[in-house]
């Protein structure tokens, strides 16, 4: 049963994001910042939304109070901050990189309609298992969630949407050419993209 209007998590990160043992994603979470006594809410989520990297450019400006329904669109942000997780093996906030990239999302955006350069910060775990085509897909739904502004960000439901396309694209072989040639649409992750950051991921 899907609630109208959504009801915004306000605290998405990957340790809400749980897998089942047939590795199905369930969030958890929900509700969590409403536990917060309201006298220490202002101070609790400045430090929490500063310190997860996840967090909306417009949560970091207005730092207090549980996020309203009209608020979904941070969700839509910090999934963004999701997809860049997954397609680079960083974490969202990795102070140890220091100050130009220990923040996933601030770092990566310039670069997210930059093919060739995006390529080489994709986790090398991914080759053999993702197209080139695929990859880039992702990457342009990332970009659209990361939106400065929260009305160009996309809707979860497309998000959702798109991720179904890319999946299903996965388990689908090309039935066009002979196993032996890829479609140049469809190559995997070139090696000499990938290897860059390989030592650094763990």
């Amino acid at each position: 049963m899907q609630r109208v209007p959504p009801l915004p998590h306000g605290m998405l990160d990957s340790t809400r994001v749980l897998l089942d043992a047939n590795g199905t994603a369930k969030l958890s979470g929900y509700g969590e910042q409403l536990l917060i006594p309201e006298e220490a809410s202002q101070k609790i989520l400045i430090h929490s939304i500063k310190m997860s990297g996840y967090s909306a450019p417009e949560q970091i400006v207005r730092g207090h109070g549980p996020l309203q329904p009209s608020d979904s669109s941070a969700d839509v942000y910090a999934f963004g901050v999701l997809l860049l997780e997954l397609l680079t093996g960083r974490k969202a906030l990795d102070t140890s990189r220091g100050s130009h990239e220990s923040l996933l999302a601030d770092f990566f955006k310039p670069m997210l309609n930059d093919t060739q350069t995006l390529l080489t910060y994709i986790d090398p775990r991914m080759q053999g298992h993702i197209s080139l085509e695929d990859i880039c897909r992702a990457a342009d739904l990332a970009a659209e969630c990361l939106a400065i502004e929260p009305q160009r960000r996309v809707s979860m439901s497309t998000c959702v949407a798109e991720l179904v396309q890319i999946r299903h694209s996965q388990r689908i072989p090309s039935r066009a050419h002979s196993p032996s040639r890829e479609s140049p649409s469809r190559k995997a992750i070139p090696k000499s993209h990938s290897r860059l950051y390989y030592n650094e991921i763990g």
